[in-house]
C-alpha cells in the first residue's frame, strides 16, 4: 500500500512529464524545421530558402545580381542636379538618350539610360538660354537668349558624337520672332514675326535661308507648333474668351480650320502622325482631337502644354494631371505665378484606360510642376522639368507605355 508521500511524489512526478511532454511538442512543431530567410509570406511558394524560383525573370528595369537578388532601377530619378532649360529623347544605335540645356550655362548634355552615363557635348558660351527647341535625334537646337533688351533666336548644328565640342555651326535668324518650331528632321524653321501684316508665318531652311511666307493675319499672337513632317499647327494663345487653330500645309500654304472657341481655348498641339491634343471648351479638359473635330471622351485636367505624344503609339499621350481648379489659372502659371502639383498619368485612347505612372509610393513627399515631357522611342523611359525646382527628372516605365 502506498504511503501519502509516494502518493505525493507520483503525482507531482505525472505532472513534471506532462508539462515536458508539452514543450517538446511545441519546440518540435514550431523550431526543428528548416530555417528561413525571411517570413513565410516574403517567400515564394515552395521555395524556403527565400529565393526567386528558377521560373522568374527580373522585370523590365531590374537586374539580378550573382546572389540570386533583384536589384529594381528607381522609377522616378533625377538626370541633372542644376537648373535646365528643356531636353529630347531618342534613340541611337538601339539605345535610348537625352539631350539637355543647362539654364545657366548653356551647355549641352547627353544621358545614357543603359549606363547611366552623362557627358558634356558642348561647351556653349551664351548663357541664361530662355528657350530651347529640339529636333527629333537632339542633333539641332533652335535656342532663344535674350542680350542687351533684345531677344535673338539661333539655331545650332550639334556634333552626333559625345565629344566635348562648340557647335559645329550656328545661324542667327531675324530678330523679333515670336513664336517658332523645328521640323523633326531639323532640315527647316517656322516662325511667326510682324511683316506686312501682324503676324506673318514664315518656313525657312534651318539656317534662314530661302525663307517662304505661308500665313498672314491681322491678330498679332500666335503660337506655332510643327505637326508632322507635312504641316504646321498655328493656333491663338490660351484664352478664357475663346480661340482658334488651324493647320497649315507647308506645300502650299493652304488652312484647315481644326477648333474654334468662343469660350475657354487651350490650343492645340501635335503628333507626329498628325495627332492632336486639344482642350474641350464646355470642360477646359484636355484631350485628343480627331479629325472630324471631334474630342474624346478620355479627358484629363491638364493643359496641352503638359502632354505629349508616344512616338511609337498613336493612341497613347501622357500628360502631367493638375487639379481642377487650376484649369483657368494658364496665364498665372505661364507668369510663374503659381505652380501646380501634377501626376503623371498615361492615356491610350484605342483601349480606352488610363495607367497612373508614378505611384505615391514613388513620389515620396516631392511636389511636381511638369513640363516638357519627352518619351523615348521604346516607350521604356521619359523626362519632364520640375518647374518646382527647375531641374530634369526621369521616369522609368515598367514594360514601357502601350
Amino acid at each position: 500500500m502506498l504511503t501519502p508521500t509516494i502518493k505525493k511524489i507520483l503525482f507531482f512526478g505525472a505532472i513534471a512529464a506532462a508539462i515536458a511532454l508539452i514543450a517538446f511538442g511545441i519546440y518540435f512543431f514550431f523550431f526543428s524545421k528548416n530555417p528561413t530567410t525571411g517570413t513565410g509570406s516574403n517567400l515564394p511558394s515552395g521555395n524556403s530558402q527565400g529565393r526567386l524560383p528558377t521560373d522568374v525573370r527580373p522585370a523590365p528595369g531590374e537586374t539580378e545580381t550573382p546572389s540570386g537578388q533583384v536589384q529594381t532601377e528607381p522609377r522616378l530619378f533625377s538626370v541633372h542636379d542644376k537648373p535646365v532649360v528643356s531636353a529630347v529623347s531618342f534613340i541611337r544605335n538601339k539605345v535610348s538618350f537625352t539631350r539637355f540645356v543647362e539654364q545657366g550655362s548653356g551647355h549641352v548634355y547627353e544621358y545614357n539610360f543603359k549606363t547611366k552615363a552623362k557627358v558634356r557635348i558642348s561647351n556653349t558660351s551664351i548663357p541664361q538660354i530662355a528657350e530651347a527647341l529640339w529636333s527629333s535625334d537632339g542633333n539641332t537646337l533652335v535656342f532663344r537668349y535674350e542680350e542687351s533688351g533684345v531677344v535673338h533666336t539661333a539655331v545650332g548644328s550639334l556634333s552626333t558624337t559625345t565629344e566635348e565640342s562648340a557647335f559645329k555651326k550656328i545661324s542667327f535668324l531675324p530678330e523679333g520672332i515670336r513664336s517658332i518650331s523645328i521640323s523633326a528632321d531639323g532640315s527647316q524653321v517656322f516662325y511667326i514675326v510682324k511683316g506686312d501684316s501682324p503676324a506673318i508665318g514664315v518656313l525657312a531652311k534651318a539656317d534662314g535661308g530661302s525663307p517662304k511666307i505661308l500665313f498672314s493675319s491681322p491678330l498679332s499672337q500666335w503660337n506655332v507648333d510643327w505637326a508632322d513632317p507635312g504641316s504646321v499647327l498655328i493656333s491663338t494663345p490660351q484664352s478664357l474668351f475663346g480661340g482658334i487653330a488651324y493647320r497649315v500645309r507647308l506645300s502650299d500654304g493652304v488652312q484647315s480650320q481644326l477648333t474654334i472657341s468662343d469660350i475657354t481655348f487651350g490650343g492645340v498641339q501635335g503628333g507626329s502622325s498628325r495627332q492632336l491634343i486639344a482642350t474641350v471648351p464646355s470642360n477646359g479638359q484636355v484631350t485628343q482631337l480627331g479629325s472630324k473635330g471631334e474630342f474624346s471622351d478620355l479627358s484629363d485636367f491638364s493643359w496641352p502644354t503638359k502632354c505629349a505624344f508616344a512616338q511609337f503609339a498613336t493612341s497613347s499621350m501622357v500628360c502631367a494631371n493638375m487639379a481642377q481648379t487650376d484649369l483657368l489659372r494658364f496665364d498665372e502659371w505661364q507668369r510663374g505665378e503659381i505652380r501646380t502639383s501634377d501626376q503623371l498619368v498615361a492615356t491610350n485612347f484605342a483601349a480606352g484606360y488610363k495607367m497612373l505612372l508614378i505611384p505615391s509610393d514613388d513620389l515620396g513627399d516631392k511636389t511636381f510642376d511638369m513640363t516638357n515631357i519627352s518619351l523615348t522611342p521604346t516607350g521604356e523611359y521619359l523626362v519632364f522639368k520640375n518647374r518646382v525646382d527647375q531641374l530634369l527628372w526621369g521616369v522609368r516605365v515598367p514594360g514601357g507605355i502601350q
